[in-house]
């Protein structure tokens, strides 16, 4: 629509670009026609209104990344801004530019089967959406327990599934012994002394530049990192799918 729009705001004297005009006159008697309906795009991204557009319209190139910037702009700013208030993506980073350049997760993923299965799941653990027992809990307005089904001692939540369940342990211990040291190789080679918070960002989010000590890493390395993360989180999701079908 934009597009069709930019390309009559070009065509000087045209009877299409004369309509054009004619509706942005009239166009308050017509909430749907066309120019009120390319206005109220103008304007969620907080572009150029509709008369400017007409009076001085920009070349393909100029109009193309005027267009890109403020649609990444747009999206960014919303969804940064439901990172601030729902606890349910807390941990998840918004990278930069993020309607043009992947997530670290799915960068991570190589274009085969296994890896694009592991990256899905990831993206359901970051995103809220993975069925945890306080998921269902919420969902049945309480009417399931939130109680751990594989140990009974706490509730299930993000932090329980991936760092306190004890019957998780065995498969834990041996997939964080791994991701530890990679993320201690590639910030320098020196022991780290991980707090349980910075611990589950480095899992659920490598990328997220408040993990202070993983903040000057380069993207490759963030990226092996989220690799060995990925293959922690399925490894986990796989024992704790199998206890439960027992």
């Amino acid at each position: 629509m934009l597009s069709l729009f930019l390309t009559i705001s070009r065509l000087d004297n045209a009877i299409e670009k004369k309509i054009l005009q004619w509706e942005l006159e009239i166009g308050k008697d017509f909430t749907e026609s066309f120019i009120n309906r390319i206005d109220k795009i103008l304007n969620k991204y907080s572009l150029p209104n509709p008369k400017e557009i007409l009076e001085n319209p920009p070349s393909k190139y100029k109009w193309k990344n005027m267009l890109k910037k403020a649609i990444n702009i747009y999206w960014s700013n919303i969804w940064k801004e439901e990172c601030l208030i729902k606890t349910t993506i807390k941990y998840l980073t918004i990278q930069e530019n993020p309607t043009e350049n992947p997530h670290n997760i799915w960068k991570a993923a190589r274009n085969n089967q296994n890896d694009i299965r592991k990256a899905e799941f990831k993206s359901r653990l970051i995103t809220g959406t993975y069925m945890l027992q306080t998921t269902k809990a919420k969902f049945s307005k309480n009417q399931i327990s939130g109680i751990c089904e594989l140990c009974t001692k706490a509730e299930e939540d993000i932090k329980h599934f991936l760092l306190d369940c004890e019957s998780l342990e065995s498969v834990r211990l041996k997939q964080m012994n791994k991701l530890l040291s990679l993320t201690e190789l590639k910030g320098g080679g020196d022991k780290a002394n991980y707090k349980e918070e910075d611990v589950l960002q480095i899992i659920m989010d490598c990328s997220k530049l408040s993990t202070t000590s993983l903040s000057h890493l380069k993207a490759n390395d963030l990226i092996e990192i989220e690799k060995q993360s990925q293959n922690f989180c399925h490894k986990m999701h796989k024992k704790r799918t199998k206890m439960q079908t027992r």
